[in-house]
């Protein structure tokens, strides 16, 4: 849950991680934000590709706007 301190409204989001394989990762998240009246969801999935390198494709939504597909390739420097 995240609060705003000035007026009070907050957001309640749920969100999950699923292990599907040694590389897949099924991921997703729901929310309710009392500041825009606003429900809002995510759903995607990560690949792991090992040596700290990863994929991860995610549809994001809104009940109030179109919905958008995103892609990401992420490396790990460092750990």
């Amino acid at each position: 849950m995240i609060i705003d301190p000035d007026t009070g409204e907050s957001d309640q989001e749920v969100a999950f991680e699923a292990p599907l394989s040694e590389r897949w990762t099924a991921v997703g998240l729901i929310g309710n934000s009392d500041r825009d009246d606003n429900i809002y969801a995510e759903a995607g999935a990560v690949y792991d590709f090992g040596d700290g390198v990863s994929f991860e494709a995610l549809y994001e939504d809104t009940n109030d706007g179109d919905g958008v597909l995103g892609f990401t390739v992420s490396y790990e420097i460092g750990g």
